[in-house]
């Protein structure tokens, strides 16, 4: 599945946090959240196509914003790697932000990738 690929290209980030739709009880930062938001198989009029494509949202957390968009480059180009498990077609960053709640530090991308079934 999809979610195997992405954690394994971004395991070595963060000291290895990296988490699963969201953060644990007791967290460390920095860390990373990986998402899979949608999937999509495609199809053409012969039937399906062979392809799959999937929304990826990655946050990284930390407690400075440059914590944050340091851990954000890596995890981009952690995903922009090998296209053997699947490629990166298209990626939409989200505003970088505080949160008032926890007075952390956010970034957020969706990937668009591509998977050959």
């Amino acid at each position: 599945m999809i979610d195997e690929y992405v954690y394994s290209r971004l395991s070595a980030l963060a000291g290895g946090r990296v988490h699963y739709a969201r953060m644990p009880q007791t967290p460390a930062y920095p860390a990373l959240v990986i998402t899979i938001v949608s999937s999509d198989e495609q199809y053409s009029d012969e039937g399906h196509a062979g392809i799959a494509e999937y929304r990826v949202q990655i946050d990284a957390w930390g407690e400075t914003r440059a914590d944050v968009a340091a851990l954000m480059v890596q995890a981009k180009a952690a995903m922009r790697g090998s296209d053997v498990d699947f490629s990166v077609v298209n990626e939409y960053d989200n505003l970088r932000e505080r949160e008032q709640e926890t007075d952390l530090f956010r970034a957020s991308t969706d990937f668009i990738c591509w998977r050959k079934n």
